[in-house]
């Protein structure tokens, strides 16, 4: 089967022609005025509102990057991750080179809502949605675990970072909890906050331009902090499809501004394993190599402590991207298809290879019982058996463990399906499939444990594009649909975060 790549157009998708993945709309659909449909979202699956819902005003577009610091020459997110000089020099532009419109609605005074009037009980709302409470109630919480979730670890600098009200760019970060807090009171309540979460968006952004044309060429962690809270803004109630993706990529081009020793202690380090995972995932998601598989990255920020199984597996499989984005560039331009192919699947056995030594180390140094099945019952739907957990660090170090393999074997099987003389000698086409639909399968079997409501917001957000490459691959082909029709349905629906406004 050929791999969807997650940089193709919807509308190029399906006419079957090339797309060079620009954002909003790529240049094809432009020229030829067609309605470019936009990319798939794979980290958080979209919530696709009722015909009765709402209608939603219309909101501002995130931030852009690239006309706030960004030269004109480099657009985002495309994925390109220039390096820590090329970053210095991308944060020379100020913010008043590019525009934002913004509409006459200010920020609401919250003070009628209960649990959102201080700053301190807004941070608690974002803390209680994104981190597990067992670590909000114990000082000494479990690192590992901590450092094992894919979204929110990094909301526990909040606390600390939000503590000075009257320091420099503490308005901005505090406009930014703001807006995540009340995006999560309207998703918890089913409320319809749109007017303050729109108000309280565009207060931030015009913040963020402000102290970003300050800040100039300097990693600042509370700025690093609201454009997470922005971003996880936008997953909550999103402007358009994948726009959390554009506060990723400014927190990415911020974190290269700094050396990575500065991130291997303190705020810093809470942070950086806070956002690693999801700018990882970014780089998966637009097949294009980050900045974190130099070995200063995948080693430094942990010099101190040893680095979570999750951050470690991340290390290992950090370079994939990167193979991905050659593929992506050398064949359709190579005239020696046989000889680039052959060398990209090595490369990619390789990283199979390097995940399961990986994968037989971390069972060698853990004692205690890593999954098993259980029996779900569900009142309309029935009884499905799925994979169980010890704990959701656990949980997300195994799931992650089969989507990274199966992305290499997907990639396997698009160029041995090109040209089949190159099928690996291990594999032949029925087995490759097999491997990749048996892969799929434990994904899927493990999201009812991702899904449960005891993890909040920091489960779910870690179930979407493990669950959305699970189902593209069951959905393949007939004996895929088959595994399918016996697994739980309900669990791409609920796998959907929702948001009532």
């Amino acid at each position: 089967m050929k791999v969807r790549k997650q940089n193709l157009c919807d509308t190029c998708r399906k006419r079957k022609l090339q797309c060079d993945g620009k954002r909003p709309a790529c240049t094809q659909c432009l020229f030829s005025s067609r309605s470019c449909e936009g990319y798939p979202d794979a980290l958080f699956v979209p919530f696709v509102a009722p015909k009765t819902a709402v209608k939603p005003r219309t909101r501002p577009k995130p931030v852009s990057w690239a006309k706030l610091s960004i030269p004109a020459h480099t657009q985002y997110p495309s994925g390109n991750e220039p390096g820590r000089t090329q970053a210095k020099d991308q944060w020379t532009r100020r913010s008043q080179q590019g525009t934002v419109t913004y509409s006459a609605l200010s920020p609401l005074d919250e003070s009628h809502l209960p649990g959102l009037s201080t700053v301190q009980e807004k941070v608690s709302v974002i803390l209680r949605n994104f981190i597990p409470i067992q670590e909000l109630e114990h000082d000494a919480a479990d690192t590992c675990e901590r450092c094992s979730r894919f979204c929110g670890s990094w909301a526990l600098a909040l606390p600390e970072l939000t503590a000075d009200t009257n320091g420099p760019f503490s308005q901005c970060l505090h406009s930014a909890v703001s807006a995540l807090a009340l995006s999560i009171t309207a998703y918890r309540n089913g409320e319809n906050l749109l007017d303050a979460i729109v108000a309280q968006y565009e207060e931030s952004l015009r913040l963020l331009g402000h102290s970003l044309a300050v800040v100039g060429d300097t990693y600042r962690s509370k700025l690093v902090a609201a454009v997470m809270c922005l971003a996880l803004t936008e997953v909550m109630s999103p402007t358009q499809e994948s726009s959390w993706l554009i506060h990723v990529e400014g927190v990415s081009s911020m974190v290269q501004l700094m050396p990575p020793e500065i991130f291997a202690s303190g705020t810093e380090h809470t942070m950086l394993i806070g956002f690693r995972p999801l700018l990882i995932l970014k780089a998966f998601i637009l097949r294009k190599a980050t900045f974190f598989a130099e070995q200063a990255w995948r080693t430094l920020p942990f010099q101190y402590q040893q680095a979570a199984p999750l951050q470690s597996l991340l290390g290992v499989a950090v370079h994939i991207p990167g193979i991905l984005e050659r593929i992506d560039t050398a064949l359709p331009a190579c005239s020696d298809d046989a000889g680039t192919a052959e060398q990209f699947i090595t490369e990619l056995m390789g990283s199979m290879t390097q995940l399961k030594t990986w994968h037989a180390s971390f069972l060698a140094s853990t004692s205690e019982s890593t999954y098993w099945r259980r029996s779900v019952e569900h009142d309309v739907c029935g009884t499905f058996e799925s994979l169980w957990y010890p704990s959701l660090g656990i949980a997300n170090v195994f799931v992650y463990f089969w989507v990274f393999q199966l992305l290499c074997l997907l990639e396997i099987q698009g160029l041995s399906n090109r040209l089949p003389e190159l099928r690996p000698a291990a594999y032949g086409a029925e087995d490759l499939q097999d491997e990749c639909l048996e892969l799929s399968t434990c994904i899927y079997k493990s999201m009812e444990y991702l899904l449960q409501e005891e993890f909040m917001l920091y489960g779910i957000a870690s179930a979407g594009f493990a669950l959305s490459i699970a189902c593209e691959t069951l959905q393949s082909d007939s004996k895929g649909h088959a595994i399918l029709e016996r697994l739980d349905c309900s669990l791409i629906t609920r796998a959907r975060i929702r948001t009532y406004v």
